[in-house]
């Protein structure tokens, strides 16, 4: 079973948790202040922290029509309903860091969670995507594009990978802190061309359960220590 540490993220002001062993990135590049970055030692694995703008209801509108198809599992009730746009948001910043060549599968639609440390008008949502490139499509620079891009592969369960294309497992937990008119995202991004290239399915089973665990971990565990940090 996979181990977890807590980790202090943003000089200490959130108390995060990541798997263990994973390395700090900003020991080995620069790293965007709004940005925490983990990389598993022994695969191209990666967890993502990022404090982003909200996005307004009527960007999370513009989703809902502009993506029916992706969409249209998150609601039973109205595309107004702030629920149904708190969702649409949540896949917002998932396409929002697609490449154009990309395409994106909803493996687990949004779903809200309790965090078990936050309190007040906060939103969080889980869920599981697999982003799929085109094989050398030119991607554009920048931390989730480059942790994707280094070592994509087939999507898990199946048993080899689309020719020309490579696919990335993505957990994902969004909490949305309304007071702080910000969305704190985590990324869990699993790259598993490396275990199909080898033919080593009990590795990218063990893989998926530290991209599993480490989102319920931090639903369970993830705090804000310092709330001057959203001032």
């Amino acid at each position: 079973m996979p181990t977890y540490t807590p980790q202090p993220l943003y000089g200490g002001a959130i108390q995060g948790i990541i798997p263990q062993g994973w390395i700090d990135a900003s020991t080995l590049r620069e790293i965007p202040d709004h940005q925490e970055l983990y990389l598993s030692p022994t695969t191209l694995s990666s967890l993502i922290i990022e404090l982003n703008q909200p996005v307004p209801n009527p960007v999370a509108q513009a989703t809902l029509r502009a993506h029916p198809a992706l969409l249209s599992a998150l609601s039973e009730t109205s595309p107004q309903d702030q629920e149904s746009l708190n969702r649409a948001a949540a896949l917002h910043h998932l396409l929002d860091i697609c490449d154009p060549a990309d395409t994106l599968a909803i493996v687990q639609p949004p779903t809200r969670v309790a965090l078990e440390k936050f309190q007040g008008n906060v939103a969080g949502y889980v869920g599981r995507v697999k982003f799929t490139s085109p094989v050398g499509g030119g991607r554009r620079v920048g931390l989730q594009q480059q942790q994707r891009a280094v070592g994509a592969g087939a999507g898990a369960g199946s048993s080899g990978e689309q020719a020309g294309t490579t696919t990335t497992q993505c957990w994902f937990l969004l909490v949305r802190l309304v007071e702080q008119e910000t969305d704190l995202l985590v990324l869990v991004n699993v790259p598993e061309k490396e275990f199909v290239e080898r033919g080593d399915a009990e590795g990218l089973r063990r893989e998926v359960e530290v991209g599993e665990g480490v989102v319920a971990e931090l639903v369970r565990g993830l705090e804000v220590v310092e709330w001057g940090l959203f001032a």
